[in-house]
């Protein structure tokens, strides 16, 4: 009997060993930082990059490491040799920094501060005092000031993106800044642009103090109102700078010993109403009519009738001074005349310019018809 003999054979195929590519866990950063992404492996043959954001090609970016600044999907294709490939990829996520903003008001010998931003964060001098002014490191208070002295107090947030910011105030000053009403103004072509007189917030900012005895200018920023730079010059005709709202500061100096306080106010543009024509105010002789039912709803036009109210008047001069108005909610009779309607802003008090229009009465012959007998 022949015996056969069974072979098995065993192929290796030897291939270009190399470390398998990996950019590791998930990366959070904060905003304004750089995060390196590195796709270096060890390989015998040459390694060749790619790298995508999203999806897409991230054009000239051919080498293993890659800095990144911006929130994505980031994925790395190395190509070794003729024949291999490898990707990976990670999520880098930057978070906005924390809001540090806060404030500190001036008490007898300190200050107390009151965070509008992230709490929990930690207070400190910048720069440190040396007259011996202690502030407490939780709560921002500071205690042991001296008069009419400087101090800037550091606010550090403990947040996952950490950020600060500093405030100044000056100690129980001998210098009195009281924070006047806002100015507003109404904007007829409602671009948020309009002429301010700062001046007329001066009485306010000194109170009971001589006026001779102190100069009041005014800043765009906290910081210039603090270092006393770049001072508004045209204070009697300024023009708001940022449409609709704008903070104005104030430095009120005493001059006989260049003593100062700051504080400050808002420029705010309102957005005039409009006052549009009516069509032809047509009306039948002898029949009355009612301006609010009957007119009002044509001079606002696409205007909210909640948000506006619409006055009547027989001249210019009243309607301009808004005086002796008509009363729109009673039977009107007054025909062949031309009326004025102004149009007022029910929360900001802004008035559209003066509108003119004709009332017209129609005579209509009415026909009676003869009695049937």
């Amino acid at each position: 009997m022949k015996q056969k003999l069974l072979f098995l054979i065993t192929l290796f195929i030897f291939s270009n060993s190399f470390a398998q590519l990996d950019l590791g866990d998930d990366i959070f950063s904060c905003e304004g930082e750089t995060i390196l992404l590195d796709a270096t492996i060890s390989a015998s043959d040459t390694v060749l990059y790619e790298w995508y954001l999203g999806g897409t090609l991230i054009p000239n970016n051919l080498e293993p490491v890659i800095n990144v600044t911006q929130t994505g999907n980031y994925t790395a294709v190395l190509y070794i040799g003729p024949n291999d490939q490898d990707t990976d990829s990670v999520n880098v996520t930057f978070n906005p920094a924390d809001d540090a903003s806060f404030f500190m008001t001036p008490t007898i010998y300190g200050a107390t501060a009151t965070v509008t931003g992230e709490l929990g964060g930690v207070f400190s001098f910048n720069p440190i005092p040396a007259d011996g002014a202690v502030i407490d490191a939780t709560t921002g208070e500071v205690t042991g000031a001296i008069t009419d002295n400087s101090y800037c107090v550091e606010y550090i947030t403990n947040g996952i993106c950490p950020s600060s910011t500093i405030s100044c105030f000056i100690a129980n000053p001998s210098v009195i800044a009281n924070q006047p009403s806002d100015l507003l103004v109404c904007d007829d072509n409602q671009d948020g642009f309009a002429q301010f007189d700062l001046t007329l917030v001066n009485a306010e900012v000194l109170g009971s103090q001589n006026a001779s005895d102190f100069m009041v200018n005014f800043y765009e920023t906290q910081a210039d109102a603090l270092a006393g730079n770049n001072t508004i010059t045209n204070a009697n005709n300024f023009i708001n700078t940022n449409a609709s709202s704008q903070t104005v500061y104030v430095r009120v100096i005493e001059i006989s010993t260049s003593n100062y306080n700051t504080t400050s106010f808002s420029l705010i543009v309102n957005a005039a109403p409009q006052a549009f024509t009516p069509f032809n105010v047509l009306v039948c002789q002898n029949e009355p009519v009612f301006l609010n039912d009957f007119i009002s709803f044509e001079i606002l036009g696409n205007q909210n009738p909640n948000d506006f109210t619409v006055s009547y008047y027989y001249n210019l001069s009243d309607a301009n001074a808004q005086i002796n108005p008509i009363n729109a909610n009673e039977p009107f009779y007054d025909f062949f005349i031309t009326l004025f309607a102004v149009v007022n802003a029910n929360t900001t008090n802004c008035a559209s310019n003066p509108l003119a229009f004709f009332m017209e009465t129609i005579f209509i012959d009415y026909i009676y018809p003869s009695p049937l007998y």
